[in-house]
């Protein structure tokens, strides 16, 4: 059971609905005739509302821009001042009205993490392109220009070879500000139980608020095996400690680059392994690229993840860790695996 503790007095969805402002802004890229029984039988099942899902993703994606009341957000441990903004962007795919899709939250770096909120929520929407990809992705073959040219000739051809037998069939993807949390790197590394006591309020609200707020608001399926947690460095690491720590809540949990190090690959590799115990059908996936920063930490944690025996998708994939990256291989993944890994029901 988790800690309801760290939880602001008196947040709850209803607040949620009733406080948040909704923006939405383009993107740059797109009878019959017998008579009644006394007592009617229940309703045929012909008769029962079927959501749409879409067997190919549509063209474009609308672009919502969310602002949670200040009342909801979570507070730093012992500083009294929020952890977090009420700055949320969401990318939805512009299909039929009745179309359902997985959801999946995205975390964005550390770059993000440090301009003002309003604009640090557009990282994955803006700064790193991913409604471009999503265009790609809805319309292959894709090009090595879709990934700034940080693609091999034989990935490119496996990579369309995949899309042309599964299409690319679209997901909601939910990009709140992420704050720039104390990740445990550098010569003054806190204690896990000190790491953890301060990335676990946010985590807690995206999961206990932003979560649920999404779910009732946007076309998704609502439960835990078409939902996801994706970051990119930074929000890498934040979305495997969250992943790894709601198991329960996620049928897939993703790190792009995720800002980890070695020496807490063995630590990372029992986290994945315990989540993978309360729930077995959780789909993880970690990804480095040729010249990440953190490349050795995340081939370490693979490697101890092997040794634990997790089930698991390794992808070392070229590239460097900058935005340039962010707008080619890493957003392409992001969408890729939710679309692959996610349940639509």
């Amino acid at each position: 059971m988790i800690s309801r503790r760290s939880f602001l007095v008196g947040a709850s969805v209803g607040t949620f609905a009733a406080a948040c402002k909704r923006r939405e802004e383009p993107l740059d890229f797109g009878a019959s005739a017998f008579p009644a029984p006394p007592a009617p039988p229940p309703a045929p099942l012909a008769s029962v509302s079927v959501p749409t899902i879409p067997a190919h993703a549509p063209r474009t994606m609308r672009l919502e821009r969310w602002s949670l009341p200040a009342e909801d957000l979570p507070v730093m441990p012992g500083s009294g001042r929020p952890l977090a903004s009420s700055e949320v962007a969401v990318l939805i795919p512009e299909g039929p009205a009745d179309a359902r899709y997985p959801l999946v939250i995205a975390l964005h770096g550390r770059g993000e993490a440090r301009k003002e909120p309003s604009a640090g929520a557009l990282g994955w929407p803006r700064d790193y392109k991913l409604g471009r990809a999503h265009e790609r992705l809805a319309k292959p073959p894709l090009i090595a220009a879709d990934f700034e040219n940080f693609v091999e000739d034989a990935e490119l051809k496996r990579t369309n070879a995949e899309l042309a037998a599964q299409p690319y069939r679209g997901v909601v993807v939910v990009c709140p500000y992420t704050p720039d949390l104390e990740l445990g790197g550098g010569d003054n590394r806190p204690n896990a139980a000190d790491l953890l006591a301060g990335q676990r309020p946010y985590g807690e609200w995206l999961v206990r608020q932003l979560l649920p707020f999404a779910r009732k608001r946007l076309p998704v399926f609502a439960s835990a095996a078409a939902t996801g947690i994706d970051g990119i460095s930074l929000g890498g690491h934040l979305a495997l400690r969250y992943g790894f720590l709601f198991p329960e809540e996620f049928g897939f949990v993703s790190g792009l680059q995720p800002a980890i190090q070695s020496q807490d690959a063995a630590a990372w590799a029992a986290l994945a392994k315990g989540a993978l115990a309360k729930n077995p059908r959780l789909a993880l996936r970690i990804l480095t690229s040729s010249n990440d920063y953190f490349r050795e930490a995340v081939i370490a944690f693979d490697g101890e993840l092997r040794r634990a025996g997790v089930n698991h998708v390794f992808q070392n994939v070229r590239g460097p860790h900058d935005y340039a990256f962010n707008r080619g291989p890493g957003a392409l993944a992001l969408l890729r695996g939710a679309d692959t890994l996610l349940a639509r029901q």
